[in-house]
């Protein structure tokens, strides 16, 4: 069970590519990447540039050969299907490398259905923004993705 907003979410175990959501988990806890919010990269609190957990996501990806940053102006995610840059949500390429399908509403969903009380699902997008550190989205990702 998953607890959020104080509310319980099934624990599910959700389909994914677990070597590369192994090491997603481990580069949020690594403490290399400054946490920012609401974009997958910008700013963070002490002013360098920062990503959030799907930023963490597409950097990585683009590691392996998977999209690439754009001019550090824009502060875009740039793959085939998003041409002109991505700001916000994975883009399925980068869904695809994690091996999360297209059924995960590009947001990292943490949950695979809707909290006891009908509350939406919990994705890295939600938990990030709402102030969640890197290393409590890691734990749920080990939780939800990677234990048996």
């Amino acid at each position: 069970m998953v607890h959020f907003r104080g509310k319980d979410y099934p624990d599910a175990k959700l389909p994914c590519n677990r070597e590369r959501m192994l090491a997603l988990a481990e580069a949020l806890e690594s403490g290399e990447y400054p946490q920012a919010a609401g974009a997958l990269r910008g700013h963070s609190e002490t002013g360098k540039t920062g990503n959030c957990c799907l930023g963490v996501a597409c950097d990585l990806a683009a590691k392996a050969g998977v999209g690439h940053w754009g001019n550090p102006d824009t502060l875009l995610f740039y793959t085939p299907s998003q041409p002109h840059g991505e700001g916000a949500l994975m883009p399925p390429e980068v869904m695809e490398f994690y091996g999360l399908g297209n059924n995960n509403d590009r947001q990292l969903r943490l949950s695979d259905s809707a909290s006891t009380d009908g509350f939406d699902f919990i994705t890295g997008t939600v938990l990030n923004d709402d102030g969640a550190s890197f290393a409590a989205i890691a734990k749920i990702i080990r939780e939800v993705y990677l234990t048996d």
